[in-house]
């Protein structure tokens, strides 16, 4: 029997506040301290969970943080340092900043504590050097259960245990694409796209693939694309399982769940790839009524002995000659599924492994073979502070990570925070030359070392 896991979490946005508030429904987590930039948020994530103010106490710093401990307190702080006052056996980074992810995982590194990063932005750019370090030191850095290119991982590594080979793999985009067929419109949020005349486009998908494809995606047009986190998430996805993205731009396809076996699948075979092995999204479409994706995960799979393929068929949408069947997993539950995850890295598990415990899989190492990087949206001028995912500032591409050079893409997350050293004309792909490096960056350093000392092919 393992004992209980203490863990510590570092910031309380949505996602942290679930993984804390979730540690009195899961019986091997503890959560004794949090922190969070704002200390009130912090407090507030102990308060969702029903913790009486009078056991809840505020610590300035790490000396402060150890005597409140001693009393049994739950302790909440604004000094990230601080969290190792717990002696946490796995830390959780909720940050969602690339720059202090990279400064909380090279404490829990020195502090010898396994990290779950949530925070997938400095994931992103420097994960493998990070996975790495951690490695040589016998500890755990993982991506977790609940996000989505966690369960990407899982859910890929499953199917290969299982013998499967994954022609195709993905998550759904959050928003859905619901189709109201008496009022003529599409709506993804609050954005609606009126479809008058062009419902045939909406109904399910005969004949050509790609043909039937490009014109659903043109009458959806006005409807706003995928976020620079899910390219994000992917890109993780794709350095952990070898997957290519089909487009550097993703396809995005529109689809209800009973047609992506049919569009991602060889052209052979009906479908739009020219090979098997992508990585890519789905933006879920329905009625009102149907049933949706969720926000989750999928594999496109094969069997490669005929009688296995019968049973796949049979047992989920698959594509016309039945050659490709899909096998999804309809949600993802951010922080009220984390500690599954963090309860793992406690024991010395990659928090990826949960669906293959006990199995064997061979999976490729953890590379950046992919970059997540930004073009210019609209004119950015000189001296501009670069913005994280939202906003009006970028679109973005997943393409082939490659080394520091004036005119090499600088990885997405790499531009948070600092400036534009020139102009940068609208659909410029934005290089180094474009940027004022930052003087004192641990995402940067990490970024030159892992260029140096990690194999990116």
């Amino acid at each position: 029997m393992y004992e209980r896991a203490e863990c510590a979490v570092i910031g309380t946005g949505q996602y942290g506040t679930a993984v804390v508030t979730q540690q009195f429904s899961v019986r091997g987590i503890r959560v004794r301290i949090v922190a969070d930039i704002d200390a009130k948020k912090a407090q507030n994530a102990y308060l969702a969970a029903g913790l009486p103010e009078k056991e809840i106490a505020y610590a300035a710093d790490e000396k402060a943080a150890a005597a409140l401990l001693k009393t049994g307190k739950y302790v909440y702080t604004d000094d990230a340092n601080a969290v190792f006052a717990a002696h946490p056996d796995v830390l959780c980074d909720c940050t969602g900043n690339p720059e202090a992810s990279a400064r909380i995982a090279l404490a829990a590194l020195d502090r010898g504590v396994n990290l779950v990063a949530v925070g997938k932005e400095a994931d992103s750019a420097v994960g493998a050097i990070l996975r790495k370090k951690f490695a040589e030191k016998g500890l755990v850095y993982t991506a977790a259960d609940g996000d989505q290119h966690g369960l990407l991982i899982q859910l890929v590594k499953w199917a290969r245990a299982s013998g499967l080979t994954v022609i195709a793999a993905g998550k759904s985009r959050d928003g859905e694409l619901v189709w109201n067929e008496a009022a003529h419109t599409v709506r993804l949020w609050d954005f609606t796209a009126d479809v008058t005349g062009r419902e045939e486009v909406l109904r399910p998908l005969a004949g050509n693939a790609a043909k039937g494809l490009a014109a659903r995606k043109a009458a959806l047009a006005p409807l706003p694309s995928a976020g620079g986190y899910d390219y994000c998430e992917l890109a993780i996805a794709a350095n952990g399982t070898g997957l290519s993205p089909a487009c550097p731009e993703l396809v995005q396809a529109p689809l209800r769940i009973s047609e992506i076996a049919s569009v991602y699948c060889e052209r052979e075979h009906g479908g739009i790839l020219e090979r098997g092995g992508i990585i890519d999204m789905v933006q879920c479409l329905r009625r009102e009524d149907d049933f949706g994706m969720g926000g989750g995960v999928y594999v496109v799979v094969r069997a490669e002995n005929g009688y296995s393929q019968s049973i796949l068929a049979d047992k989920g949408p698959s594509n016309a000659d039945h050659s490709a069947c899909l096998l999804f997993r309809p949600y993802h539950l951010c922080g009220v599924e984390t500690p599954n995850t963090l309860i793992r890295a406690a024991r010395g598990l990659d928090g990826t492994d949960g669906l293959i415990f006990g199995l064997e899989c061979e999976m490729p190492p953890y590379r950046q073979a992919w970059d997540v990087v930004r073009t210019a949206k609209r004119d950015i001028a000189a001296g501009e502070i670069f913005a994280g995912d939202h906003g009006d500032m970028f679109d973005t591409l997943i393409l082939p990570a490659r080394t520091r050079g004036p005119l090499a893409p600088v990885p997405a997350h790499m531009l948070t925070g600092n400036a534009a050293a020139k102009t940068i004309r609208k659909g410029e792909l934005i290089t180094y030359e474009h940027v004022t490096p930052p003087d004192d960056s641990l995402l940067w350093t990490l970024r030159e070392e892992q260029e140096k000392d990690c194999d990116r092919t």
